[in-house]
């Protein structure tokens, strides 16, 4: 599934493999990437409710041992191409603003910061982010 992708992202497919789960009809997916035998990162792909043209990405993480090496990076870029193959016109993604190596990915790629608010149950700030696909 996606080996186009992960081709184009991380090159060589051996080492590299991607997981996908299924849910509520197809409209979410959950993906997990392992090198190896190891899980090294996680996230999940949904189709916004009431609207067919956004997929919003969430749940990203890196395993602590494998983060500051490019693959929060690789796998936005992954999300991205496979939203793309999915035919979706924009992801949107939202995350606290203190997340610092988010933040730098969403400030270095193609990234549009649309608004900030506090989350009034949380007291975080929140950053509003989409990408054209």
């Amino acid at each position: 599934m996606y080996k186009n992708e992960i081709i184009e992202i991380f090159g060589e497919v051996g080492k590299v493999e991607l997981k996908c789960s299924t849910r509520q009809n197809g409209k979410s997916r959950n993906f997990k990437l392992y090198i190896g035998k190891v899980k090294v990162a996680k996230w999940c792909l949904v189709e916004m409710p009431g609207c067919c043209a956004i997929c919003v990405y969430t749940g990203a993480e890196v395993k602590p041992a494998y983060r500051n090496k490019g693959i929060g990076t690789n796998i936005n870029d992954l999300a991205c191409a496979i939203a793309r193959t999915d035919n979706y016109t924009i992801m949107m993604a939202t995350d606290i603003t203190s997340n610092a190596p988010q933040q730098k990915i969403f400030s270095s790629g193609s990234w549009e910061e649309l608004q900030k608010f506090i989350n009034v149950k949380t007291n975080n700030q929140v950053g509003v982010y989409i990408v054209y696909l």
